[in-house]
């Protein structure tokens, strides 16, 4: 946890992956309690959030904001479209590991090499952290 304020709050919670034996950070969320276990679970379901159906609703909001005459309001300008894009692209970093970790297990199952395989996965957190860091949700 790091408890420094912030834009997102008092303090991020952030949780880590440890998919290939190594910690990746996955998803950051502010704090909005000071208790660790009801955080954990608040992140658990903000991550958890994180659907292509939820991301497509966003589009259509955005779509629908922006095509009338006019100035496009403030809230679609600054708020509805960084967020979600952001939604978006965490949604796409989160199903990247996904299908990742999923040609894994195929090819572990079907004894093929695994190399490949592996070097997906890693390419797919690092892209996935990366985004946590630069981008945490909340923020």
């Amino acid at each position: 946890i790091d408890d420094r304020d912030s834009a997102a709050g008092n303090g991020i919670a952030t949780v880590f992956d440890v998919s290939l034996n190594a910690p990746y950070a996955f998803w950051a969320c502010p704090l909005q309690t000071p208790d660790l276990a009801e955080a954990v679970e608040t992140c658990r379901a903000e991550y958890s959030d994180l659907t292509a159906q939820r991301g497509i609703a966003g589009l259509n909001y955005i779509h629908q904001s922006t095509r009338v005459e006019g100035v496009i309001d403030w809230e679609t300008q600054y708020l509805a479209i960084p967020n979600w894009t952001d939604h978006i692209t965490s949604t796409l970093t989160r199903q990247n590991v996904e299908r990742a970790r999923l040609e894994l297990s195929l090819a572990r199952a079907s004894g093929e090499d695994t190399a490949p395989a592996l070097d997906a996965l890693h390419a797919a957190l690092l892209l996935r952290e990366q985004h946590t860091n630069f981008h945490p949700i909340g923020e």
